[in-house]
């Protein structure tokens, strides 16, 4: 009955924590890009748009990747020694940190190539 209780806490703190993070990453695209049209800026470089693009999908990953920081760690302090769950955490921070490595290669990556191809 405990444990049943926990695990809804657990998925109603986690949802509420994902809304906000998402929300606040939506109004700061708005804020940041003030609205423009990206292909009608000025600029009609297919590579800038790409490029625009592919730091918003990073941007959005790395949101992911804190979520699911926040998961893990909501399951691990929730978890009252049971072992699956222990597991289950430390097996979610794990992958979030492979995850979040992969996305700054990507992005340190993609970062190289593009000055290269611009400039």
């Amino acid at each position: 009955m405990i444990n049943h209780f926990y695990k809804n806490k657990a998925k109603i703190i986690f949802t509420i924590l994902a809304s906000l993070i998402l929300f606040f990453n939506a109004v700061n695209l708005a804020l940041a890009a003030e609205l423009k049209n990206p292909l009608g800026d000025g600029n009609d470089d297919p590579r800038v748009f790409i490029g625009r693009l592919i730091k918003g999908i990073l941007g959005l990953s790395g949101s992911v990747a804190l979520l699911m920081f926040v998961y893990g760690g909501v399951v691990y302090l929730t978890a009252q020694g049971e072992n699956e769950r222990i597991q289950r955490a430390k097996n979610t921070l794990t992958w979030a940190t492979v995850g979040l490595a992969v996305i700054f290669g990507s992005y340190a990556f993609l970062n190289y190539l593009f000055k290269g191809l611009i400039g």
